[in-house]
């Protein structure tokens, strides 16, 4: 197993008597967490908020140590039980991200967010919009050598927004991006801002990579223009020993031609082998790390696959027909495909979301769940028509309803909303009549 290191840099804002921040680590756990608090009865006592931050911080660590088989759902177990001890007049923000091996287990609250940088690719792994304490936002998927992972509050991402952030990373090491970042989120004093940069490496053996071969393989074209200046003679006319001569020569000559056949034979299969090797070995290290991505990114893990699909399609061509090698591309090639396919039925653009008109009603007898599901649908792009409450309070999971002529919405709706909500009935049979095309309602 590969030696795995973290590189590990912090950001904290100061603290104030009603808003308290931290950026807190405990082996390969590392959270942030901001709390706030409305009311100015604290104010006597400043570091009552602080205490009481640290103290839920000790109890995730205490939670998180004690899990004996360390999964998503146990982890996530694990950070709801922390969180439920807020009381409801503290608003938090949270993220926690967990590295186990090559795999990276991410939470969210209040707005909290996670990052990844992979390569010259950035992107969002996890989006903690909900702020219903029993649900936390959370996400899996595998690493790989030099990821750079950010965790941010939603006060630091008020300041230091997703494309400055991204803009800001570049080739730096954690210490020097909190060094660049500091001044900023002090400048505006917003005591809520705390983030967390982590550099994740492994030290892997290099294999032996085989020169590498680009040339097109041509099979072996045999020209003999001897044979066509030889005078025809009777055979008969020659003596015994001049037959047993020219006998001997024909079978020399048959082992020759045939030697030299199997030799450029051979030839051209190390070469079919080197190409082959070379386009599988490069399209299916892309096709891994798409795959890898599909649960943090789909926008990353759509480029990657795309990278591995336009190497096969570039070099299938030249590899020989019928041939095992040509048979494996092709079924990687498929593979690649299916997952291209799995991520286009789950997109829509903002353009075409804006089409679908939408009501949302509250059924879970939660205070302001229809206007959270409605602010969190507007920000995919959603066009939220009207909120309200629903015929009843007691829906124990969200019902999505859609018209007949939309039904191609219900997947992606489906998709969307849950990653906050957990999805209970879903149909296309909201009656044509009806004067939007999908109707939402929110469960407990």
């Amino acid at each position: 197993m590969a030696d795995t290191n973290l590189v590990f840099s912090k950001i904290v804002a100061f603290p104030k008597p009603t808003i308290w921040s931290q950026a807190y680590n405990a082996g390969k756990l590392f959270a942030t967490l901001s709390l706030k608090k409305d009311s100015k009865e604290d104010e006597e006592s400043p570091d009552s908020l602080s205490i009481f931050g640290k103290n839920v911080l000790e109890r995730l660590e205490e939670e998180f140590f004690t899990i004996e088989t360390k999964n998503l759902e146990s982890i996530k177990q694990a950070v709801i039980t922390t969180l439920k001890e807020i009381p409801d007049e503290v608003t938090p923000s949270f993220t926690a991200v967990v590295f186990i091996d090559n795999i990276l287990y991410s939470f969210a609250k209040g707005n909290g967010k996670v990052f990844i940088k992979r390569g010259g690719k950035f992107g969002t792994i996890l989006d903690g919009t909900n702020e219903d304490l029993a649900t936390v936002t959370s996400s899996s998927g595998k690493l790989e050598d030099n990821d750079l992972i950010v965790l941010a509050t939603h006060d630091f991402l008020d300041i230091v927004d997703p494309t400055f952030l991204s803009s800001s990373l570049g080739n730096l090491t954690p210490a020097e991006i909190a060094e660049a970042l500091t001044p900023k989120i002090h400048e505006k004093d917003d005591a809520g801002a705390a983030a967390f940069i982590v550099k994740y490496s492994k030290q892997t053996t290099q294999p032996i990579m085989q020169e590498e071969t680009k040339q097109q393989i041509e099979k072996p074209q045999l020209k003999a223009p001897f044979f066509k200046k030889m005078v025809p003679v009777s055979f008969a006319q020659f003596s015994h020993s001049k037959k047993k001569f020219l006998t001997v020569a024909v079978v020399i000559l048959i082992v020759l031609i045939t030697s030299i056949f199997f030799a450029v034979k051979k030839q051209n299969d190390s070469k079919t082998k080197a190409l082959f090797e070379e386009v599988y070995a490069s399209a299916s290290k892309k096709y891994d790390e798409g795959s890898s991505l599909l649960d943090l990114s789909k926008s990353l893990a759509k480029e990657s696959l795309s990278e591995a699909q336009k190497i096969i399609q570039d070099n299938k061509d030249k590899l020989p027909e019928k041939s095992q090698e040509k048979e494996k591309a092709e079924n990687l090639l498929k593979n690649i495909n299916e997952k291209l396919s799995s991520i286009s039925s789950l997109e829509k653009s903002t353009d075409e979301k804006k089409t679908l008109s939408i009501a949302v009603k509250n059924g879970s007898g939660v205070t302001g769940a229809a206007a959270k599901a409605s602010d969190f649908l507007k920000g995919l792009g959603y066009n939220v028509v009207s909120t309200g409450n629903a015929d009843r309070d007691d829906y124990k999971n969200t019902k999505i309803q859609v018209k007949e002529a939309k039904k191609e919405f219900l997947d992606i709706l489906k998709g969307d909303l849950s990653k906050n909500y957990t999805i209970g009935e879903t149909s296309s049979d909201l009656p044509e009549n009806s004067s939007e095309d999908a109707l939402i309602i929110i469960g407990k």
